[in-house]
């Protein structure tokens, strides 16, 4: 994380990591910010995957307004300077300098109500494929034949290539 004051020279960095702890501290430094400057931060940020919204989250409900932008976009970043550095450090200043000169644009974030029942989507269809392998698995036990726990990861671990195989 990289703050940048009104005269684009950096205020604060941080390395924020994916806990609370980090999040609160990253809150106490824009808290800083804002009483030094007199001015409620923008906060910019690279989408990530999945990893940038609990991050994105955590900032809108403190209170702060959060713009994502596209990697694709922030790839211009490596042709800023004739050396190609590439670090988070580096990146978090330039895609802050980035927004100010106004090269980048904001990526829509999709409503949390539609973001919670795409991820209750992916979660539904890895549990109805376990479901479905170990029916699989028990529709070829014969009653009262006991094995191992190691002959049944053998059967499951077949079950599952089958599947594999025949949804390839």
């Amino acid at each position: 994380m990289c703050i940048l004051g009104p005269d684009n020279k950096v205020f604060a960095r941080m390395r924020v990591h994916h806990n609370v702890s980090d999040f609160k501290k990253a809150c106490g430094l824009l808290k800083r910010a804002e009483k030094e400057f007199d001015m409620i931060p923008l906060i910019i940020m690279e989408a990530t995957g999945h990893y940038h919204r609990l991050l994105f989250r955590f900032l809108k409900n403190a209170g702060y307004k959060v713009i994502v932008v596209n990697p694709i976009q922030t790839d211009s970043i490596k042709n800023i300077s004739v050396r190609k550095v590439k670090n988070d450090k580096v990146d978090a200043y330039r895609i802050a300098i980035l927004y100010r000169l106004k090269e980048l644009r904001p990526t829509n974030m999709p409503v949390e109500a539609i973001s919670d029942i795409r991820n209750l989507c992916r979660q539904y269809a890895v549990v109805h494929k376990l479901v479905y392998i170990i029916f699989a698995v028990l529709r070829d036990q014969k009653p009262f034949v006991l094995r191992t726990p190691v002959e049944h990861k053998k059967l499951l671990a077949l079950k599952a290539s089958q599947h594999q195989k025949k949804t390839a």
